[in-house]
């Protein structure tokens, strides 16, 4: 149903429609940081730290005051910023900070158009999206937001997006555990199937390796944190770890897909040291941490998104071994694994924890076997 809706993007047929703004970053999926502050002073600060980002989104419902939302204060964040400028006035029905009059965001946000931004995020439910759409003078993202899993009008609100016809869609709900993200990814999916520029993930600690599959199947944008510490939305990733862990700017739509799966996992050293030898290797493979606590949640996820192999940490290795469909001798002989390999009908396990700690100590002294 959801493609057939999508098949005609004309929101309003037999009638002459406006030419509204394309979305003009093309089909690659732009880091985009998001930045929140209580001044725009304290916005201004950031802006050095933006290394590796393609734009910045600017929460200015964050701000202490609105009367810093003049003109000329947004056309100087545009000019003063590394990159371009979107804005966005996220409202308190959408988990946002502003609580005023929806004609004021409305004029808060042409006037942010105005000053010369790259786009304006405009809630899908908004009673004026419609309109703001047709008069707009940048590009405008319609995004919904929900702060629970799997939420029920998840097509009746891709079917919205499919009337409005946006420059991007952006449909987020939150996850409980890691598979509550695939009505989501499959979403945007067709989304970006139709040709519609599009991002679809989960929030939330368990939502976290969505936003990475998501940019893996061409999503327009990933939203990063400025820093460790400074996530505007729960389970952002950092910008230097986008760029320097996941080395981000070298993924196409289809990067093979391989991971790491435990919990938790926050502090493994894998993804860094996983990612520069396959970069060194010339590979076309992402590895991405999957972090959580139930081992049939992950596998839904790894398993439906086409993951290639697993490393596996705790607390899943005993579990892991009993589940696979083949296995090494090794691990046969002390029932866990730290790695399979995925074939037609299951999965192969492997133990290398052996030969690893071997070899590292003959490194040091030549161990006799």
């Amino acid at each position: 149903m959801l493609v057939s809706v999508l098949g005609g993007r004309d929101p309003r047929a037999g009638q002459t429609m406006k030419r509204r703004p394309l979305w003009p970053f093309g089909s690659d999926t732009r880091i985009c940081v998001s930045l929140d502050g209580p001044n725009t002073a304290a916005l201004r600060e950031q802006f050095d730290h933006l290394e590796g980002a393609d734009l910045v989104e600017i929460r200015l419902d964050a701000l202490d005051t609105l009367h810093d939302l003049t003109r000329e204060a947004l056309t100087d964040l545009v000019m003063n910023s590394p990159v371009p400028v979107g804005f966005t006035l996220r409202p308190m029905w959408q988990d946002g900070g502003f609580d005023g009059d929806e004609l004021d965001r409305r004029r808060f946000l042409e006037e942010a158009a105005a000053s010369g931004a790259a786009f304006i995020d405009v809630e899908l439910d908004a009673e004026w999206v419609a309109d703001f759409l047709d008069d707009a003078q940048c590009p405008v993202v319609a995004s919904h937001h929900w702060n629970s899993a799997r939420p029920a009008d998840l097509s009746q609100k891709a079917e919205r997006v499919g009337r409005l016809a946006p420059s991007m869609a952006k449909l987020v709900a939150t996850a409980e555990v890691p598979s509550d993200s695939l009505p989501l990814l499959s979403v945007g999916k067709q989304l970006i199937m139709s040709g519609q520029p599009a991002t679809c993930f989960c929030m939330g600690e368990a939502g976290k390796a969505s936003r990475l599959l998501a940019a893996g199947q061409g999503a327009a944008l990933i939203y990063a944190a400025v820093s460790v510490g400074n996530e505007v939305a729960a389970g952002q990733w950092s910008l230097r770890e986008l760029v320097d862990e996941f080395q981000m700017n070298r993924w196409q739509q289809g990067t093979r897909l391989c991971g790491l799966i435990g919990h938790p996992i926050s502090h493994s050293l894998s993804p860094a040291i996983f990612n520069a030898a396959i970069q060194e290797q010339g590979l076309d493979v992402a590895y991405i941490p999957v972090a959580g606590e139930d081992l049939d949640a992950v596998l839904d996820l790894v398993s439906e998104m086409d993951f290639q192999g697993l490393s596996v940490t705790m607390p899943f290795k005993d579990e892991i071994a009993l589940r696979s469909t083949r296995q090494d001798d090794l691990v046969t002989t002390v029932g866990a694994a730290n790695t399979v390999v995925f074939e037609d009908g299951g999965f192969v396990a492997y133990n290398t924890d052996g030969s690893a700690l071997v070899e590292a100590l003959a490194t040091v002294r030549p161990v006799e076997m």
